[in-house]
Formats: C-alpha cells, sequence, structure tokens
C-alpha cells in the first residue's frame, strides 16, 4: 500500500476506535491472509495486474474465491480490475449511455493512423494502462499522425477524440480561466459518496498535474526563492497581469467547485457502478453549459496527504484531505454495519 492511502486509512482508524477494531489491512505478499470472520473485502491493487504483479494478483484472486465461498461482499475485486484499462473503461461507459469521447483500442501504429482517419479531427493517443502522463500523446491532425512513430510509446494504447473543454466557454465566458485554458476535474468515489479532488488547467490538451498551471507557478516560486534567497515569496509575485488573474481565477473556480459540485457527483458514483467498482477517481470536463465528458477511471487513486500538492495553501488542499478522510471513514463505517 502507497504512503498516502496508508495514511488515509491509518487516520480513519485513529480517530474512530471502534471502526479500527473492525478494520484490518493484508499486504500482498505479507504472511498468508485468510478471509475469515470478515463481512466485505475491499481490494485495492495497482494495474496492469496481471501484467507486471502476478503473484500479487495470484494471491488476490485466491482469497477472493474463499472469501466468495464464504458469502463476503468483494469491492474492486480481482478479476474485475484484471480487466481494467482504457478501451474497457470507454466501451463499459458508452454501453450504459454516459458520455465519454469516441475511442478505440490500437495495438500499432498503423492501427492508429486508421483509428485517427476514423475519428476525424485532433486525437489523443494513451497507454492501455497506467493514470500517469507518461506516455500520451496528443494530435493535432493528420500529418502529425502519420509522420509519428512508436518511440517512446507502449503500446497497446487508446485513441480518443480530444475533446476541446475551452471551445464552449470561448462563446459564453471569453477571456476566462475556462476559455484560455484546457481543465480536467477529479472525483473520488467511496460506494455512494463522490467527493471533489482536484480541478486542474492546463495550455495543453491533456491535463494534469506535472502541466498544470498549478504546478507552473510552484516551479516559478521555488526559482524566485533562489534569486532572492529567502522562503518569503509573496502570492503572485511578478507574474504578468493576464496570468495572475487566470491563476487566481482557477483557484476560486476550483474551490466553487469544491463547494457545490451540482450534479457531478452522482454521475461519478453511475461511472464507478458501470466498471463494476467504488472505490476509485473519475477524470472528466465539464462544458459551459453543464455537460460532461468522462475522461478516465483510475481504481488506485492518489488521495493527497496534509501539506502535498501545488499551492496547498492557496487551494485550501488541508481542508480538501480532511472531507476526504471524512468520506473514506463514512464509507467504511457503513461497510461494516
Amino acid at each position: 500500500m502507497t504512503p498516502y492511502l496508508r495514511e488515509a486509512f491509518d487516520h480513519v482508524a485513529a480517530i474512530d476506535p471502534v471502526l479500527a477494531s473492525r478494520l484490518a489491512i493484508h499486504e500482498t505478499g505479507s504472511p498468508v491472509f485468510r478471509p475469515n470472520g470478515f463481512r466485505t473485502i475491499l481490494f485495492l491493487l495497482q494495474d496492469p495486474l496481471t501484467e507486471d504483479r502476478e503473484s500479487c494478483y495470484a494471491e488476490a484472486y485466491r482469497i477472493a474465491g474463499e472469501a466468495r465461498s464464504n458469502g463476503m461482499r468483494l469491492l474492486n475485486p480481482p478479476d474485475t480490475l484484471a480487466e481494467h484499462c482504457k478501451s474497457r473503461t470507454a466501451r463499459l461507459w458508452r454501453k450504459a449511455g454516459l458520455p465519454t469521447p469516441e475511442s478505440y483500442p490500437c495495438g500499432t501504429v498503423a492501427e492508429l493512423r486508421d483509428v485517427a482517419r476514423r475519428i476525424g479531427g485532433p486525437v489523443i493517443l494513451r497507454p492501455e494502462h497506467g493514470h500517469s502522463q507518461i506516455g500520451v500523446r496528443y494530435f493535432a491532425g493528420f500529418a502529425e499522425v502519420d509522420s509519428f512513430s512508436d518511440e517512446g510509446v507502449s503500446m497497446p494504447g487508446i485513441v480518443s477524440r480530444m475533446v476541446d473543454t475551452r471551445g464552449s466557454y470561448r462563446k459564453t465566458k471569453p477571456g476566462s480561466v475556462f476559455a484560455e485554458y484546457y481543465h480536467r476535474r477529479r472525483m473520488l468515489v467511496f460506494g455512494d459518496l463522490a467527493v471533489p479532488g482536484s480541478m486542474l488547467f492546463s495550455g495543453y490538451p491533456v491535463v494534469g498535474a506535472r502541466n498544470s498551471t498549478f504546478r507552473e507557478e510552484r516551479r516559478r516560486r521555488r526559482k524566485m526563492r533562489r534569486w532572492v534567497r529567502s522562503d518569503r515569496v509573496s502570492t503572485w509575485t511578478a507574474l504578468p497581469f493576464g496570468a495572475k488573474r487566470h491563476l487566481r481565477e482557477a483557484v476560486i473556480a476550483e474551490e466553487e467547485w469544491r463547494n457545490d459540485p451540482a450534479e457531478e457527483g452522482h454521475l461519478a458514483v453511475q461511472a464507478a457502478r458501470a466498471l463494476g467498482l467504488d472505490f476509485l477517481a473519475i477524470d472528466y470536463a465539464t462544458m459551459a453549459d453543464g455537460s460532461i465528458q468522462l475522461f478516465e477511471a483510475n481504481p488506485y487513486p492518489l488521495i493527497w496527504r496534509r501539506a502535498q500538492g501545488d499551492l496547498n495553501r492557496e487551494r485550501k488542499l488541508g481542508r480538501v484531505t480532511d472531507e476526504t478522510y471524512e468520506a473514506l471513514g463514512r464509507f467504511l463505517r457503513a461497510l461494516t454495519v
């Protein structure tokens, strides 16, 4: 278990001794675990499960089999996690009638070119497994696809129509941070509970922490501290007026969304159920008219630790951690009833 997940579960157990007495955490590779006397088992397994973690999967699969024979409830079962990949996610969402970009799997560069022509317009290539920005490529047109080689790209992959999240805002809110930057929202789902995680902005169509405006500002402040030999660098100092305004707008927009995520939480729970999962993060974007496009699902999501995250103070990420831990505790308590 990663340190951030361990810290989350330890925090929940520390503030609720009764719940702690009903929980047990087993890490694969530890002494043999027999699922006796438990009501529910939640599996937290990183993917690709069968390719890179065969012994982990084999042990989890054995535990799941014994648990099923004892009538226990399984959440994020290993057989479902073993099949989890981006093309399966897109297929199940479309089958459930949920909004997600047109997407197709590809195993070679030749298939990538065929699929890109079928979709038409800008496309994004992502590796089937993994949830970082490593190996992700954006193609603005057919010329870029035709000249592309598979160097540095992990196949198989999935090709999706690029969703320009700025387009509708440029008509309704020109000049706003949503009109000037692409955005991506992340909702954490714990059973029937949905908790807003982060909303990031970037000048690149594939938005992530590494290329977000928040990360760029964090890097800029580090450079300034080296220049002035001080840790007391004022917020927003020395930013061009337009960038300063958009960064402030991004912080305000993220906080407003967290305070009132509207119906997005319900859709995230629906998206999780369509995949047969109960513990995961859903990445998506919202258009100016309120419509949503689902991008990706991560069944081993990052849960921010305290004092973690870009622009922690301005974005009030400590509060986000508290709210996430509270929701996780409610989720776990419901499993023990």
